[in-house]
């Protein structure tokens, strides 16, 4: 679970820490459960486990052990942010995900029926789009999109739609893009 990771570093946690916290909590841990959690060796968590690890961590939601949040760190090649819902079942958005948690969406079987493989195309051909028409600014880190170059990426694959993008200004000083896909006529 590479977001435990993820989480433990962002508190500046060591392993060790995180095991003591969460014995102080009644859950039993040491340094190697943490270690071998984060790195894959240890294959399954009981429910009681994800409740205290988040409550230990701090988590807005336990959902925030699983699926990353939007501000994960930003690196080249961007990874696709989505998950397997099962070992060979389909990849699904994170934000698609964290709705159905959240019970917005209904079935996730039935959303993605209608959806779900069309929404992955795009997402996966903006996603290619990006790290082709994007570099990480040396010094402060950011990525840099050329949108004009990604919307000509996209405009020339076989589609189906047009891309449109828009850039929106953050308080923080950044800027989000949009983007909506509409059918060629």
């Amino acid at each position: 679970m590479r977001e435990v990771k993820r989480h433990r570093a962002g508190l500046d946690w060591s392993a060790e820490r995180l095991a003591e916290e969460m014995t102080a909590v009644g859950v039993p841990w040491t340094r190697d459960v943490v270690v071998n959690l984060e790195n894959g060796r240890r294959k399954s968590i009981a429910a009681h486990e994800v409740i205290a690890l988040a409550y230990v961590l701090d988590l807005e939601t336990p959902l925030d052990l699983f699926v990353p949040h939007d501000n994960t760190p930003i690196s080249k090649p961007l990874v696709p942010d989505s998950l397997p819902v099962t070992p060979s079942g389909p990849n699904i958005l994170n934000h698609v995900l964290r709705d159905w948690f959240r019970g917005e969406i209904g079935s996730l079987q039935t959303w993605y029926a209608k959806n779900g493989p069309r929404s992955n195309m795009f997402h996966e051909a903006i996603t290619a789009a990006m790290n082709e028409a994007s570099e990480i600014e040396e010094g402060s880190g950011d990525l840099i999109v050329n949108v004009e170059k990604m919307k000509e990426i996209l405009n020339a694959k076989e589609l189906g739609v047009n891309f449109e993008f828009q850039m929106n200004s953050r308080e923080d000083g950044g800027e989000d893009v949009q983007w909506r896909a509409s059918t060629r006529r």
